[in-house]
Order: structure tokens, then sequence, then C-alpha cells
């Protein structure tokens, strides 16, 4: 959902098997990773995880903790729960840039609670 609302056009995969399904947003690449079925965090090493770090990506990981200390400081963590046929979602700034992802996101009309 979060993919689709971010302007993903094409079918949107889970990434459970393929550990990384990446997506274009305009000029962004959107990375989604399960790290479920990794061991290790060294396995992330294995997976290009360095490749993926510019300016111009957003990485969505599920079960960051399986990547402990090799995955960079999250900017944003992004809790989901079910709320019947929708979704809830509490987002916390966790850097510099995710207070800006966050006033950019108010600024544009995306309703908040506190």
């Amino acid at each position: 959902a979060l993919l689709t609302t971010l302007g993903v056009g094409e079918r949107i995969k889970s990434p459970t098997y393929s550990l990384i399904e990446t997506y274009r947003i305009g000029d962004l690449q959107a990375h989604h990773l399960d790290l479920y079925r990794i061991a290790a965090a060294d396995e992330l090493e294995w997976l290009g995880l360095a490749d993926l770090l510019d300016a111009n990506s957003l990485l969505l990981i599920e079960w960051p903790e399986r990547g402990s200390g090799a995955l960079p400081p999250a900017d944003l963590i992004l809790h989901f729960e079910h709320a019947g046929e929708r979704r809830n979602i509490a987002v916390r700034a966790n850097s510099a840039r995710g207070h800006e992802c966050l006033r950019i996101l108010a600024s544009s009309g995306v309703r908040q609670h506190s």
C-alpha cells in the first residue's frame, strides 16, 4: 500500500523469497527488502546493500533487526497496524532527514494524529 501510494504503478511483489524488489518512483529508486530469511547481518553484503545507498534511493526494510549492525540508521520508523479493511501507520522521525520528510508530508496535507 505504501509503494502504491508513493506512485508505483506496476505490480508490487513481496520480497520474501527474492529478499529485495526495486521500483522506480520518478527519479527515486525504492528498494523493498525483507530480511526475515537472512541468518546473519553480514549476508547484507551479498545483497549489495552498499550499492543501494544513495541520495536518490529509498530503502523500505521489513525485519530490520535481522540486519542490526549492517544497516544504516533509519531516518523514519514506520509501524503498520491493521484497522479493518485499512491500515493505520505511525511514523517517527529518527534523524534530521526524517524530520524534514515529516515536515514535507505535513505541508502536503497528509493527515497527522498526535
